[in-house]
């Protein structure tokens, strides 16, 4: 299945990049919901809220545009405490 999709995909003029990843190896997904003021071309604005809805926050990888080769979770952990303080912050404020 995938390397059909990887076909699929290069006939589209789209190569690939896929790799195995071994059962010891790890993965980080980084980059599924775009980061933006647009909510026609983002997902979350610049505080982690989902666009158009309330009281939704995202704090995880998805909001990172890439993982780089280090492990993203020192990242992950200071995004989720910015978004965090900012919330505390808000209900603080009469």
């Amino acid at each position: 299945m995938v390397r059909d999709f990887g076909q699929s995909l290069l006939k589209i003029g789209l190569p690939s990049g896929t790799k195995a990843i071994p059962l010891a190896g790890t993965a980080h997904a980084c980059g599924t919901l775009t980061m933006g003021a647009d909510p026609h071309t983002s997902v979350v604005d610049a505080e982690g809220k989902v666009h158009g809805l309330d009281n939704l926050y995202v704090v995880d990888g998805s909001v990172l545009p890439r993982s780089s080769r280090a492990n993203p979770s020192l990242t992950i952990y200071a995004w989720a405490l910015r978004v965090t303080e900012r919330l505390q912050q808000r209900e603080r404020t009469p």
